[in-house]
């Protein structure tokens, strides 16, 4: 992990969380943030560690599933938010398209796993920091 590229990405993040788009919106009325995304969010590192980046990409990936996308806390969001950071961020410069498929597309080649893993978690990094800068909403699980 490189520490420039997580100072770099927490002021994006920050915007990103703020982002009042449905599908993408996190923070709250009163500026809080649900505990289930601080879960989430914290999650993600230690699952990509333990299950591998392909794994824990395809549990966070929005899916065709309605049910899904309806819930209130959706991992769908926090999807969507690491791949607007990590685009905002400008950190994989020939990334474009859909977040899972570029890894899988790279999967065979080692270096530029390696490289993308290491910008994914810098950028889960970065979220996690910037979400520690609002108010955690203790919700009860769903």
């Amino acid at each position: 992990m490189n520490q420039k590229n997580i100072e770099k990405l927490i002021p994006i993040a920050l915007i990103e969380l703020n982002n009042s788009t449905p599908d993408y919106k996190l923070v709250n009325p009163d500026d809080s943030i649900d505990s289930t995304y601080y879960s989430y969010i914290d999650s993600f590192g230690i699952s990509v560690r333990m299950s591998g980046l392909i794994t824990t990409l395809t549990f966070y990936k929005p899916l065709n599933d309605e049910d899904e996308r309806k819930k209130k806390h959706s991992r769908v969001k926090i999807y969507n938010l690491f791949a607007r950071v990590l685009k905002k961020g400008d950190l994989l410069k020939d990334w474009n398209g859909d977040f899972l498929q570029y890894v899988i597309a790279n999967k065979e080649d080692t270096i530029k796993k390696l490289y993308i893993r290491n910008r994914i978690i810098e950028t889960a990094a970065a979220c996690k920091l910037a979400i520690k800068t609002f108010k955690k909403n203790i919700v009860e699980e769903e």
